[in-house]
C-alpha cells in the first residue's frame, strides 16, 4: 500500500473518530472548563509527539496510518470548535455541505436503489466490519451494542431498514426512557414493551438519561453505516439525545477519606469486621485511593504483577497478558504504576510475599474478589457501591453525592494535580488515552520510566489524612 492509500484510510477513520466524539460530546454531560482546558493540554502533547514520529521516520509502516488519523482527527476536532465560536466559519462550512450531503440523496432515475434487509439481519456483519477496523474493542463493548439492536427489536420489531424512520427512533428513545434499570430480571422479564410503560415506575427506578443517550449513540453509529453501505437514506438516530444531569462522580474530601477508613472494614474488634472483613477488600479501597486505577484493572491483578525495579523500586504492572485473562480500557491502559510509598508503609509488599508464598505467582492478587463475568470489576464495584457504601457502612451523604468507588480514581487525579504533579506523566500513570492511538500501543511502550513516575506519586499525599492506625490491620481480618 502506498503512502497515497494510506493517507486515504487514515482520513475515513479520523472522520468515524470524529463522529464518535461528536456523539459522546454531546451526551448530556457538560465539560468543565478545567476539562477542556486538560484536553487541549493531551491534544498538543499528542500532536508534538506524531510530528516527531513522523518527521523523524521513527514510527513503523503498520503505525503510520493510525498516527496520520490521530492528527486528522484532531484538525477535524479544532475546525468544529472553531465553527461554534466564529459564527462566519459555521456559515462558511455550512454553504459546503449540500455538495456533501449529495452523496445520500436519491439517484437520478426514479428515486434512490436502496439494498433491502432488516436491522437485525445486518448486524452481525456490522461488527464485522467494526472489529476489523477496531480490533481492540473489548468484549463488553460489543455486547453494549448488541443489547442496543435488541432492545430497538423489543420495542419495534425487526423492521425493513428503509422504513425506520425519525418518528420510530423517537418512539423508541420516549419508550425504554420508562424501562426499569433491569428489565430482563425478576417481575419485568416477562412483560411486552407496553406493559413495562404502563407500570408508571418512578423516575428513580427507570433508565438514566446516560444510559438512554448511551443506546442512541450506539444505534446512531449503526444507521450510519447502514446509509454508508447503501440501506438507508436517512440516520435515525442522530440528535436525539436527551438533556442529562453531569455524570462526572464526586472525589471524596479529606473528611469523607477519614470516614472511609474508619468504618465497620477497618475496625477490627467489631463483630462485622470479625465475622465478614476480607482482606482483599482491606486493600481494594487503599490501592484505589493510592494509584487511582480503574477497579476492572486492580481486580485483575496478580500476585506476578507486583515487580521491583533494578533500583529498588515497586511498582504494578497493568497488562492485558492473554494467558491471565485480562483485559483493559484502551491501549493506554497497558502501564507501570509505581507503589506509593503509603501503601508501603502500610504493610502491601509484605500482604504480597505472604500470597507469594502460600500460592503461585498467577494466583490472584485480590482473591476474596470475584471477578466479573461481563466486566472484570463489575463484582468488586457492586461490592462497595450497592454493599458497603448503601447497607449502612459508610455515610448516606455519599449517595446523594454521588460517591462511588469511581471517586477514588477522581480523587487520585485531583490530588495528584492540586499538587503539581507533571500532567503528561500523571496521564500515563492513570492510563489516560494520549492521541486515540488505540491498536499501537505507542503511548505506554515509549512512556516515562517508574523511576521517574515515582517522583510525581509521592506528591499525592492527601494532607491531613491519618492512616496509620492502618498499619498490618489487614492480617487482623479472617478472610482473604
Amino acid at each position: 500500500m502506498n503512502y497515497s492509500d494510506i493517507k486515504r484510510q487514515a482520513a475515513l477513520e479520523a472522520e468515524q473518530m470524529h463522529e464518535e466524539w461528536l456523539l459522546e460530546h454531546f451526551s448530556g454531560a457538560p465539560l468543565s472548563d478545567a476539562e477542556l482546558a486538560q484536553e487541549d493540554t493531551n491534544e498538543e502533547a499528542d500532536l508534538d509527539y506524531i510530528r516527531e514520529a513522523l518527521i523523524t521516520g521513527s514510527t513503523t509502516p503498520d503505525e503510520l496510518k493510525d498516527l496520520l488519523a490521530a492528527m486528522l482527527f484532531y484538525h477535524k476536532r479544532r475546525r468544529t470548535f472553531d465553527e461554534w465560536r466564529s459564527q462566519e466559519l459555521l456559515e462558511q462550512s455550512a454553504i459546503r455541505l449540500p455538495a456533501e450531503a449529495s452523496l445520500h440523496q436519491p439517484t437520478r432515475g426514479g428515486g434512490s436503489r436502496k439494498k433491502t434487509g432488516t436491522f437485525m439481519e445486518k448486524f452481525d456483519e456490522y461488527l464485522g466490519d467494526q472489529k476489523a477496523r477496531f480490533p481492540n474493542r473489548t468484549d463488553a463493548t460489543v455486547k453494549e451494542y448488541r443489547d442496543a439492536i435488541e432492545e430497538l427489536r423489543f420495542v419495534l420489531g425487526d423492521t425493513e431498514i428503509a422504513k425506520v424512520e425519525h418518528e420510530d427512533a423517537r418512539r423508541y428513545r420516549d419508550t425504554i426512557k420508562q424501562f426499569p434499570k433491569h428489565r430482563n430480571k425478576g417481575r419485568f422479564k416477562s412483560l411486552t414493551a407496553d406493559e413495562l410503560t404502563a407500570l408508571e415506575l418512578p423516575e428513580s427506578e427507570t433508565l438514566k438519561a446516560k444510559t438512554v443517550n448511551d443506546r442512541l449513540a450506539k444505534l446512531s453509529s449503526y444507521f450510519k453505516w447502514l446509509g454508508q453501505n447503501g440501506y438507508t437514506d436517512i440516520n435515525p438516530f442522530e440528535g436525539l439525545s436527551l438533556k442529562a444531569e453531569t455524570q462526572s462522580y464526586q472525589a471524596y474530601s479529606i473528611e469523607d477519606l477519614s470516614e472511609i477508613f474508619s468504618s465497620s472494614l477497618y475496625r477490627y474488634d467489631e463483630k462485622w469486621a470479625q465475622r465478614w472483613g476480607k482482606k482483599s477488600h482491606w486493600w481494594l479501597i487503599l490501592l484505589g485511593l493510592f494509584t487511582g486505577a480503574r477497579v476492572g484493572e486492580l481486580a485483575q491483578l496478580t500476585v506476578s504483577d507486583i515487580r521491583r525495579t533494578g533500583e529498588g523500586i515497586w511498582f504494578i504492572s497493568i497488562n492485558d497478558e492473554e494467558e491471565s485473562g485480562k483485559r483493559v480500557k484502551t491501549s493506554a491502559g497497558v502501564r507501570e504504576v509505581p507503589i506509593h510509598p503509603q501503601l508501603i508503609e502500610l504493610g502491601f509488599t509484605e500482604y504480597v510475599e505472604e500470597l507469594r508464598n502460600t500460592g503461585s505467582k498467577s494466583s490472584r492478587l485480590l482473591p476474596g474478589i470475584r471477578k466479573g463475568i461481563r466486566k472484570p470489576g463489575d463484582q468488586a464495584s457492586k461490592w462497595y457501591n450497592e454493599g458497603y457504601r448503601d447497607k449502612g457502612h459508610l455515610p448516606e451523604r455519599f449517595q446523594k453525592e454521588r460517591k462511588v468507588f469511581h471517586s477514588f480514581r477522581h480523587t487520585f487525579i485531583q490530588e495528584a494535580i492540586r499538587n503539581d504533579a507533571d500532567i503528561a506523566k500523571l496521564q500515563q500513570m492513570v492510563g489516560h488515552e494520549q492521541a486515540v492511538l488505540k491498536e499501537t500501543k505507542t503511548y505506554s511502550g515509549r512512556g516515562f520510566t517508574v523511576e521517574s513516575l515515582n517522583q510525581e506519586i509521592i506528591k499525592v499525599e492527601y494532607t491531613g489524612l491519618n492512616l496509620r492506625h492502618l498499619k498490618g490491620g489487614y492480617e487482623k481480618l479472617p478472610k482473604p
